[in-house]
C-alpha cells in the first residue's frame, strides 16, 4: 500500500481469465488530461511526476517492475489531487523469469531493453518510461510517436533520441 499506488484488494483467475480487484478512483487519467490539453501550471506538472516517482520508488523497493508506465495507467485522484499508478497486470518481480524474451507493455513508452524482452530488465526500464511520460506531459507530444510500422517505432526507440524538449517548449 502506498498513497501513489492504487490499492489492490484481491487477484485470481476466473475461467482462465486472470483478474485484479482494485480500489475505484474517481478522477481522470493523465492520458485524458493530456488529450484535453488542459492548462496545467508547470509546478503542478512537476508535482504529478513527483507523485509518480514516489509510487514507483516504493514498488521498486519491493522488487517490482511495473513495465507499463504510460499516461493511461496514471490517474489523478479527484478527491486528493494526487497521482496514482494503475494497472499492475504485467508487473514482474525482479529475479522472476516470467515473460523473459517477450516484450510486454506499450511500445511508445518502452525502454530500448524492454522492446527486446531483455532478461536484465529492472527498475531502470520504468524510470525510462517515467521520462517519456514527463516529456509528453510537458510538451503534449509523445517522445516516440507510432510510425509507419512497429519495427520503425522500435528502431527509433533503440537508436534515436527524441526531439529536444526545449525545441518543443522553448520556455522550459
Amino acid at each position: 500500500r502506498h498513497d501513489n499506488i492504487v490499492s489492490i484488494f484481491d487477484y485470481g483467475d476466473h475461467a482462465g481469465n486472470p483478474y485484479l480487484v482494485m480500489d475505484y478512483i474517481e478522477g481522470r487519467t493523465l492520458y485524458q488530461v493530456i488529450q484535453a490539453q488542459d492548462p496545467i501550471a508547470r509546478a503542478r506538472r512537476l508535482q504529478l511526476i513527483e507523485d509518480l516517482c514516489c509510487g514507483l520508488g516504493y514498488a521498486h523497493k519491493k522488487k517490482l517492475v511495473h513495465r507499463d508506465i504510460k499516461p493511461a495507467n496514471l490517474i489523478i485522484d479527484g478527491s486528493t489531487g494526487s497521482l496514482k499508478i494503475l494497472d499492475f497486470g504485467v508487473v514482474r518481480r525482479l529475479g522472476s523469469t516470467s515473460t523473459i524474451g517477450v516484450p510486454v507493455g506499450t511500445f511508445c513508452y518502452m525502454s530500448p531493453e524492454q522492446t527486446k524482452g531483455a532478461a536484465s530488465l529492472d527498475h531502470r526500464s520504468d524510470i525510462f518510461s517515467v521520462g517519456l511520460v514527463f516529456y509528453e506531459l510537458m510538451s503534449g507530444r509523445k517522445a516516440f510517436p507510432p510510425g509507419k510500422s512497429l519495427g520503425d517505432l522500435v528502431a527509433r526507440i533503440q537508436r534515436d533520441p527524441p526531439t529536444p524538449l526545449r525545441e518543443l517548449v522553448p520556455s522550459i
